[in-house]
């Protein structure tokens, strides 16, 4: 049984670039979703990569009057749902807390003066909401920790 050059390099390169081949075509399903680095990071996330809304004034809340918001007690206490769009900015929530969160949330999104097109659902995963902080590691004594502005207040 005489076997050709070719099918010599078939049979020892073949499997290894077809595994290679695999791995790069699955690369880009992983990598697609941009997701945006939130405190904390709302449960669902869905955004449209290259579409944003653009901000007129994005310092200050002026930017919050194309905003329709409504309550919808059919979501969890404290949740919210944002719909983003070229047209505006809708916010459904559960009640005043919720509402509240929705508008932080979108404040950290809108930090570079640009507003990304998505979707975002959240509610708390528990009963309270809070923040650990490593005092030992980083040695800052209590007069200092008392002086930093707390998240969600």
């Amino acid at each position: 049984m005489k076997t050709s050059i070719a099918n010599l390099i078939r049979l020892s390169i073949g499997r290894p670039v077809m595994g290679l081949a695999v791995f790069f075509l699955s690369l880009p399903a992983q990598a697609q979703q941009f997701v945006p680095q939130l405190l904390p990071q709302p449960a669902r996330i869905e955004i449209r990569k290259s579409e944003y809304l653009k901000l007129k004034h994005p310092a200050d809340s002026a930017w919050m009057k194309n905003l329709s918001y409504s309550y919808d007690t059919a979501l969890p206490p404290e949740g919210y749902v944002v719909d983003v769009t070229e047209k505006g900015i809708s916010i459904k929530a559960h009640d005043a807390s919720g509402l509240r969160y929705a508008r932080t949330t979108l404040r950290q999104l809108a930090a570079d003066g640009r507003l990304p097109v998505c979707h975002i659902e959240d509610a708390p995963r528990y009963a309270w909401r809070g923040c650990m902080i490593d005092v030992s590691r980083h040695f800052f004594p209590i007069s200092f920790l008392k002086k930093q502005p707390i998240p969600y207040r």
